[in-house]
């Protein structure tokens, strides 16, 4: 696999670079210099291929690192997903059921066994991150098929946090790539710029995740976009899309603000509801899918990424919940 950058294809880069550097020479981020579709045909048969195999024959696309379904097994753990399937059409993917509990382990081990040391930094750079992330939708859309959740071809959206966007571009890609994802939804709070890109194609120069904003320019916009996108932001102008630019940056994008003060009684809920336990992060989402549901009157089924331990917040799970600090481990399905 050869990559290019966000602000130019001319030069052609190694897989080494896009493993041991974030930032290439031009200064943009890398990107696969060819991207896979997948036909429907392949998308169905993740139903008849493990989520370990999903994951490390997409990985292999982009590393040829000749990893097997045994090789992820070993290095993540046998369980390091499970699907969870709640109700009003929701599932949630748990992909904390390793040794450390989130999903950072996940993507950590997966890059060190396939850098295998030949690179100098032990930080996963950015693109490898979004490259797990994007590994790991294949793998729960085949658990998904598997589970019945849904049929081959059909849609699911996904619910993600924006953090530091790195789940929300991955989506993206997974959906370029030909998994059925529908709406791509952002719960975001109320300090995020993103609202205002997504919904009125405006970006502040000085806002965080900008690595990941120019990889969707790149991708929804093109070159000549991302060029405009810098020249802003060097002179610390905010970016304005037009209208005809702003309809191709978020189609089947969307994004919902709220509070995190919600977040204590969104755990009381889901546990009342579901007699499920989740941590905080995730409870985010969830409060934002509701609200988005709430606007939309869409019901389609959604998948939310629950990448930490319940216990990693046991404090506000515990006072959300009323379940003792030290008793919550009854209620978790670590398994």
């Amino acid at each position: 696999m050869l990559y290019i950058t966000t602000r130019s294809d001319r030069d052609a880069f190694t897989t080494h670079r896009a493993l041991s550097e974030d930032i290439a020479p031009d200064g943009g981020q890398y990107v696969p210099f060819t991207a896979p579709r997948y036909s429907p045909e392949e998308i169905a048969a993740l139903k008849e291929k493990s989520f370990s195999q999903a994951v490390a024959d997409f990985l292999n696309y982009f590393y040829s690192a000749k990893l097997t379904a045994w090789d992820v097994d070993f290095t993540i753990g046998r369980n390091a997903a499970k699907l969870i399937c709640m109700n009003h059409r929701i599932a949630i993917a748990e992909l904390w059921h390793n040794p450390r509990g989130d999903f950072a382990y996940t993507v950590s081990s997966l890059y060190n066994k396939i850098c295998n040391e030949t690179v100098m930094t032990k930080i996963p750079t950015q693109w490898f991150v979004i490259s797990v992330r994007i590994a790991v939708l294949f793998g729960i859309y085949g658990e998904l098929l598997r589970n019945g959740a849904v049929s081959a071809g059909c849609a699911f959206d996904v619910c993600v946090g924006d953090h530091d966007l790195s789940a929300f571009i991955a989506s993206w890609y997974a959906r370029s790539y030909g998994l059925p994802i529908g709406k791509i939804i952002c719960a975001v709070n109320e300090e995020s710029s993103l609202w205002d890109f997504i919904h009125r194609g405006t970006y502040a120069p000085d806002q965080s995740a900008v690595s990941n904003i120019e990889r969707l320019i790149h991708g929804t916009l093109g070159f000549d976009q991302v060029r405009m996108f810098l020249l802003k932001k060097d002179d610390n102008k905010n970016y304005l899309l037009d209208e005809e630019h702003l309809q191709l940056l978020n189609s089947g994008l969307f994004c919902c603000v709220t509070s995190k003060a919600r977040i204590a009684s969104t755990i009381n809920s889901l546990y009342r509801s579901n007699s499920y336990i989740t941590d905080e992060n995730t409870a985010f989402c969830y409060g934002g899918l509701q609200d988005y549901r709430a606007k939309t009157g869409e019901s389609t089924l959604t998948l939310l990424l629950a990448e930490r331990t319940p216990l990693a917040d046991a404090d506000s799970v515990s006072s959300a919940t009323g379940i003792a600090k030290d008793s919550l481990t009854k209620y978790i399905n670590f398994s």
